[in-house]
């Protein structure tokens, strides 16, 4: 019941969230002329966006179950596919996509993995899209190109490297200081317990500090697996060129031959880097108005606002959908049926 109405508030928010972005977006334009220029463009090149955002999605579904099989676990694809799915899903309607990994987890233990294995295997899929993430954000703020050093955009920029800077050392810190983890989880867990005074968080805490043991023998011995991490980070970092080039494709459809498609996938990766960890479900209403600022000299006036309800669309409502329609699968695989 909890989860349901943590769900609900969730899902609530978002569609506030929406509301009042279609509002800030359109208050002030000519819905007519924006209808006509989406109606006109080349639908086709929406295609490759479409099937991006799957690959997208399937490559952390692939880095997943590499991670697994190398600690012992041989997981079917289609299974770290849905694993994935359900991430993305619970990440798009949660502030600052905080809550992909607890669902994930919830749906690996469904499967018999190890609340220590699944934890230990999403924390450094995090850590390599949040190391990705910075690369990005170094490469855009220090490129001596004119286009990318928007007085507007670079603030963000900035805030949203230092803001993930700080989340990657303190997941460095819990991925391979196995000691330093272990205190730090059990601290926390100790102090609830006194808070609390529940005699079933007592047994959680034990329970917690078993799993905090597997958990520093797996984290050893991933340290001696660098070329491995070293392999994710790489396929990671590609992984979110995928979402960021949806853009370049999007200004082919309405006819902006001339785009330069690094230009686009470094603007559109400056925008993730601001937004990745802002509060809001999905970035909404922040990623509209960056990218209506950010891409402003890349496109007229007239095409800025239909290029970003295209674009937005697809690497970001589009991964939705398809995300909510296998986690809905999922779930009826791997709780109703069981159940029955």
């Amino acid at each position: 019941m909890k989860i349901k109405k943590t769900t609900f508030i969730n899902i609530l928010l978002f569609v506030v969230g929406i509301v009042l972005t279609l509002w800030l977006i359109f208050k002030n334009q000519d819905l007519y002329e924006i209808y006509n220029n989406i109606k006109n463009a080349n639908w086709i090149f929406w295609i490759f966006g479409v099937v991006l955002v799957v690959v997208f999605i399937l490559t952390e579904a692939h880095i997943i179950k590499e991670l697994l099989a190398n600690l012992g676990y041989k997981v079917p694809m289609r299974k770290t596919a849905l694993y994935s799915f359900v991430g993305y899903f619970f990440s798009c309607i949660t502030p600052s996509a905080s809550g992909g990994q607890p669902a994930q987890l919830i749906f690996m233990k469904r499967n018999n993995i190890p609340a220590s294995v699944s934890t230990l295997v999403l924390l450094l899929v995090t850590l390599a899209y949040k190391g990705a993430l910075i690369v990005y954000g170094l490469i855009f703020v220090l490129c001596p190109r004119q286009i990318y050093h928007n007085e507007a955009l670079l603030p963000w920029v900035y805030l949203g490297i230092i803001l993930n800077v700080i989340v990657v050392i303190f997941m460095l810190i819990l991925a391979f200081s196995s000691r330093a983890a272990e205190k730090i989880v059990m601290f926390f867990s100790r102090m609830l317990v006194k808070i609390t005074k529940s005699d079933k968080l007592a047994a959680y805490h034990e329970r917690l500090g078993r799993t905090m043991e597997n958990y520093s023998q797996l984290s050893q011995y991933m340290k001696g697996h660098k070329k491995l991490l070293l392999r994710v980070f790489l396929i990671t970092f590609a992984q979110r060129g995928l979402l960021f080039i949806i853009t370049y494709f999007v200004c082919l459809s309405f006819g902006l031959y001339r785009s330069n498609p690094i230009d686009i996938l470094m603007i559109q990766s400056g925008i993730y880097v601001a937004v990745d960890m802002l509060p809001l479900p999905g970035g909404m209403g922040i990623s509209e108005h960056l990218f209506l600022i950010g891409f402003r000299e890349i496109a007229s006036s007239r095409l800025l606002v239909p290029i970003m309800v295209v674009s937005r669309g697809l690497s970001y409502y589009t991964q939705l959908i398809i995300s909510a329609i296998f986690t809905g699968a999922a779930y009826l695989m791997m709780f109703v049926r069981k159940e029955k």
